[in-house]
This record gives structure tokens, sequence and C-alpha cells, in this order.
């Protein structure tokens, strides 16, 4: 053999070695063996085989993982066809609840099963009781609330109704029907959890729950922490005649008597909420007014002590803060601020009297009857069922008018009677229950006859009468009596007349009196500005001057709050309404010569031209474009009573009628004089054409 080598040249990469070898094999004729040789190749050269090689792997691989592929799906659907012939095991009805069930209660009857599925195993006394159905659910759910080792009931009861609102969702008519039997018996235990007559749960465990009730009531309804929707009703639903015995306590908790304080309006949205929520459920309206507070006690003395111990006295109080937090610094501020500040605080009242006046109409039309309870407002208001809860809503607001007959009065005590606070929202309050009517112009509906007093639920004895003649009333008095013997005709129990007087007599002792209040208000801040100016205003070196601004801000601040409270442009739009609905009523009167017209109180038609002399600065900065609107009616009354055979005696009166008609004409000037776009009302030729057409 022989070896045949180069040299390798310096700084040039390694050459491999490659020794190939061959064994001995013929070549042609000759019989010479190969010779061994050594050859350099580079190192490129040198994988060029081990790179085919790779090749061939690769490709082998992803044949037998194809191969492999093939074989797994093709095991898949011989797998998939063996199991299609393999029955599969049907379950009972029995079963079918007991899984669903089990999946709302998170309860077990075989503590095995519980501890794998992560349930709470429950022991029944009898054993052949193995699945949870819908006839043994309420058996698992007494043993389970029962239970000592069930700390919160009412809780645990909740959850499960959560639970069982989800699995409702797409839920089949199968399905369907036992969760709906579920959540009724939910509800029955959850009321049972709460009712202190209660024998299932402890006394802790009943005021755990009761927190935790009240809580939730009070939570906005948006809100994942509120009660859940239809909870309150499957609660109530079976216990309508027994629900108050849940609802009192609650209702103590939420409205203690002798509160310290008014609740803040910022404040009073959560009670308000939970008020609203239990007036909506079966039997929650009566049992608000089964209350033992609901109404004043006969022995009460007046409108102060009245609305510290009545049940909802606090919730018609609710007032801005008493020292005026709200207002403070609003001094120097810019109107535009000034007004914001305002408006946000009017908005916030005009809730609450809006929510009350929700909760009092349920109350109107509640019954202690199922299927009362369930009917529409109209036919539950005409059904007798519901008249004893409508004659203690009706004597609850106579009650407030009764005890604060005192502001009728130039000069009275202000510790004798309710807050402004009260009379302002009651005004609001009664004025809202009074919209349905008067949107409807039921006129028809008013009988004159409360007006006599006899059956009224408000006292009109002493009170000055359209027709001066106190011997014109007692004749129309005694006819009215001898008819209603031949008659022989029911006592008056109309809701409208009722409703309509309270709600003209609660204007008389609240807006109206308060509105004179307010403009003494702005004369006395007026002349204290004067006062201040003249000492040099607040930066002068006078020692009086800074007590004086002193005084200024603390005026401006109620100002700014009987603003509030008072001249609500929802408020304000209200009471017109109401007024010139009873305008309207008067007119008919007139049109007709009823004889029952001269005895209307003469203070009717005083607190209409009160009312429209409050309203001039608003209407001014246009925030009462609805003026227009409701001015006919009180024209058209003022030109039947300005005739010269009105029966309309009394001097200062008829001076007052053209004091009306000056403001109402001169803010149809004033809304031609705008130049921003205003309304255009022409007034005042509507005005001519009308009272020449009534011989003016």
């Amino acid at each position: 053999s022989r070896k045949v080598e180069a040299k390798r040249p310096k700084n040039k990469p390694k050459i491999s070695e490659l020794r190939t070898s061959s064994s001995s094999s013929e070549c042609g004729g000759g019989g010479d063996k190969m010779e061994k040789i050594t050859v350099r190749v580079s190192p490129q050269q040198a994988h060029m085989p081990e790179r085919g090689a790779a090749r061939a792997s690769s490709a082998k691989k992803k044949k037998k993982s194809r191969k492999n592929e093939i074989t797994a799906m093709e095991l898949e659907k011989k797998k998939k066809a063996d199991d299609a012939k393999i029955p599969v095991p049907t379950l009972t009805p029995d079963q079918q609840q007991d899984q669903w069930l089990r999946a709302i209660l998170k309860l077990g009857l075989d503590k095995e099963e519980a501890r794998k599925a992560g349930h709470q195993y429950v022991k029944l006394d009898s054993d052949d009781v193995k699945l949870i159905t819908t006839d043994t659910l309420d058996l698992v759910l007494l043993s389970h609330v029962s239970s000592p080792t069930l700390t919160a009931p009412f809780s645990y009861l909740l959850s499960c109704y959560r639970r069982a609102t989800t699995e409702a969702k797409g839920a089949g008519p199968d399905k369907m029907k036992a969760i709906a039997n579920a959540l009724e018996v939910i509800g029955s235990y959850a009321f049972l959890s709460l009712n202190p007559q209660s024998e299932v749960v402890t006394p802790q465990q009943i005021k755990e729950g009761q927190e935790t009730f009240i809580r939730l009531l009070s939570a906005d309804r948006r809100l994942a922490r509120a009660l859940p929707d239809g909870f309150l009703n499957n609660m109530a639903s079976n216990f309508e005649d027994t629900f108050a015995e849940v609802i009192h306590p609650v209702l103590d908790t939420l409205f203690p008597m002798n509160p310290t304080a008014p609740i803040p309006v910022d404040k009073v949205s959560g009670t308000l909420r939970s008020l609203q929520v239990l007036a909506a459920a079966p039997g929650g309206a009566s049992a608000i007014i089964s209350h033992p507070r609901f109404s004043a006690p006969p022995t009460c003395p007046n409108g102060a002590r009245m609305e510290r111990e009545i049940l909802l006295g606090a919730l018609v109080a609710v007032t801005v803060t008493k020292s005026y937090e709200r207002f403070k610094g609003l001094l120097m501020r810019p109107p535009a601020e000034v007004n914001s500040v305002v408006a946000n605080a009017q908005g916030l009242l005009d809730d609450v009297r809006a929510g009350l006046a929700v909760i009092f109409k349920r109350m109107l039309h509640a019954s202690k009857s199922s299927k009362a309870s369930s009917s529409t407002p109209t036919s539950s208001s005409s059904s007798p069922r519901n008249r004893p809860t409508r004659e203690l809503v009706l004597r609850w607001f106579a009650d407030i008018l009764r005890l604060n007959r005192d502001r009728r009065k130039m000069h009275y005590f202000p510790g004798t009677v309710s807050s402004v606070g009260t009379l302002v929202n009651l005004c609001g309050l009664m004025g809202g229950l009074c919209a349905p009517f008067v949107k409807k112009k039921m006129h028809k509906s008013i009988d004159a006859r409360y007006l006599f007093g006899s059956k009224a639920r408000v006292d009109y004895s002493g009170v000055a009468r359209l027709c001066a003649s106190s011997k014109d009333i007692a004749s129309l008095v005694d006819k009215e009596q001898q008819q209603q013997q031949q008659d022989a005709k029911k006592p008056i129990t109309g809701l409208v007349s009722s409703m309509l007087f309270m709600t003209i007599e609660s204007f008389h002792l609240g807006i109206i009196r308060e509105a004179k209040g307010h403009s003494k208000l702005i004369g006395e801040y007026r002349e204290l500005l004067d006062y201040l100016k003249s000492l040099g205003g607040p930066e002068s070196s006078n020692p009086m001057a800074r007590q004086v601004f002193e005084r200024v801000k603390l005026k401006s601040q109620q100002l700014h709050a009987s603003r509030s409270r008072l001249l609500s442009p929802m408020l304000l739009q209200t009471v017109a309404s109401v007024y010139n609905f009873v305008a309207e009523w008067i007119v008919e009167l007139a049109k007709r010569k009823d004889p029952l017209l001269g005895i209307i109180p003469e203070h009717f038609i005083g607190d209409m031209v009160h009312f429209w002399s409050l309203i001039q600065d608003e209407i001014r900065n246009a925030r009462c474009p609805w003026s227009v609107q409701y001015s006919f009616g009180f024209l058209e009354m003022a030109a039947w009573m300005m005739k010269k055979d009105s029966i309309v005696k009394n001097p200062h009166l008829k001076g007052q009628l053209p004091q009306l008609v000056h403001l109402i004409i001169d803010q149809g000037y004033m809304w031609k004089r705008q130049e921003d776009g205003g309304i255009d009302a022409p007034l005042t030729q509507e005005a001519k054409e009308l009272f020449h057409g009534g011989g003016v």
C-alpha cells in the first residue's frame, strides 16, 4: 500500500481525513487489488452524505407519523361506532330533578357523593329518601336550615336563589318547572329565616338575617349586591297575611322614633329605595299601613310632635342640611355656579317627592287579598276590599293638615307646627298623586259637598266663602241635608274630591305660606346689602361692616335653601297644573250657575294670586316655560268673577283678581320681548277675546 499526502498550508482550515478502503475486486482482466488511498476533502464535502441521510430520515419519520395519524383516526371512528352501538343509560325524572336541585342547593343525601362533589351532606331522619326532588325539597331544606352547622340561613337561601335564577336561563320545560318550585320553597324558608315568630332558626340568626336584608334592600337595583329580581315576591307570595311580622321590625330599624335630626337630602336615597321595594311586594303596602306608628296617635298635640313620632315623618321631612353647608361660599361666586348648586339640590328634592308619590299611590290601591293586589290599579281602587287601607292613607294626610292648622293664622308658634320641609314636600307629594285625574280633566268627579265641612277631611268652619252671606250658606246646607235624607245617599267616599281638596289645603299651609316667608327673606337680604354698602362694603375698616357681612352670608345661605325647596321647576309646575284644574272647575260651576259656587273658600282665589306673584322672577329668568300652558284657566276664571253680576262680594278679593290678570298678561309681553328664541305666546290678544266674551 502507498500513502499519498500533501502538506497543509499554514493559516488554512484543517482538512478532515476520510479514509476509504475498497475490497479486492476484479477490474477488467487483471487480478490486482485496489490500493488504499487517503483522500483529502473539505468539510462541506465531508457533510454532504450526512445531509442526504438526514433528509431521508426526516421523510421516513413524516411518512410514519402520517401513518400513525391515519391509524389513530381509524381507531377513533371505530370507537365512536362501538359507542353508538352501546345503549346510553337514561335518567328517570326523579334523578334529573335530583341532579338539577343538587346544583342549586349544593347539598347531597349521600355522604360519599357529597364529598366528591364538594357539597354539604344532609342527614335525614328517614332513610327512604335517596334523591332531592320537588316532593322532598321541603324536607331537605327544613333539615339543613334548622341545622346548627348553618350559621347564616338567610344568606345561604339568597345564594340558592341566585343560582336557581342562573340555572333557569335557557332551561327546558321540565327543568323550568322544577326550578320554579324550588324558587317558591326557597322564598318561603327565607321568610321563615327573617320572621321573629319562627321556630326554625335562632334569634341570633334572625337578627343577622334582618341586617343583611336591610342592607340589600337599600342597595342600588342596578348592582349585583342588591336583592335579586323577584326574590321579595317569592318570599311574600305565600305569607301576605303575615308579611307584616317581617316588615315591621325592618321599618322600626329604618325609621326610629324621635330622630335626632332630619335626614339630609343626599343621604335619603337608600331609605327611600328600601321603602319602594317593600311597598311593591305582595302585601308590602298593607304591611306598611298596618304598622302601629303609621298614623299619628289620637293624643298627638301638634304637628311638630307628629313629625317625630309617625313612621314616615323623617322621610317626608327630608330637606337640605340645617347648617347650610351646601350653600356656603356661594355669596361671591358667579351666578352660573350658584344656579348649578341650587338646581342640584332641587333635583334631589324632586326625586324624593316623586318616590314618595309612587309609594303612597301603591298604598292607596293596596288590598289585603292577593287577587286584588295583583289586579290593575283601576280595578283595585274600585274594589271594596281596599277601602280600609285607602281610608287609613287618606286619614294620614288629614292628620297632618289638622295638626298644622295653626299655619292658617297670621302669627303662630313655630314649635307647634311641622317643619317647612315637611309641608313643602307634602305639597309635591299630594300634587303628584293628583296628576292622573288633573291630566284627564276629571272635573265631573269633583263633589263640592266636601266644602260644607260635615263630610270633608279638612275643617272649613270659620273660613270666608265667595258668598259673603252666612244665611245663604246655611240655606244651602239645609237643602243638602234634606236632599240626603230623601235620597238616602251613601256617604261621600270619592277619592278625587278627597285628594283634590286636601291638596289645595296643603298648598295653602305649605308652599303659599312659605312663599310669603320667601318674599320676606328677599327683602331682609336686600336691606342688609344696602346697609353693608352704606358702611363701605366688606373691606371697610368700620367694625360693624364685618358683622353685617357675616349676617349677609348667613342670609344668602338661607335664601338659597329656601329657593331650593320652594322654587323647583317641577314643584311649581305641579302646583300650577292643580290650580289651573281648580280654576277650570270653578268656571264650569259658574257657567251652569251652580249655587254651590258660593261656598268655595275665598283663599282658593287668593292663593292663586300669591302663587303667580311667587313665580314671576322664575318666569322672567325663563325657568318656567310651562307657565303659558297653565295660564288660560286662570284668565277665564278671572273673567267670570269680574263681571258686574258676579257672586264675589268681597272688595279685597275683587281687587286681587285684576292683579292676577296683570301678572299673567305681563308675562305674555315678557315672552314676546325675548330675543333669544323664547316662546311666542300672544296672551294679550287671547285675553282680550276672552274678557270681551265674558262681558268685562
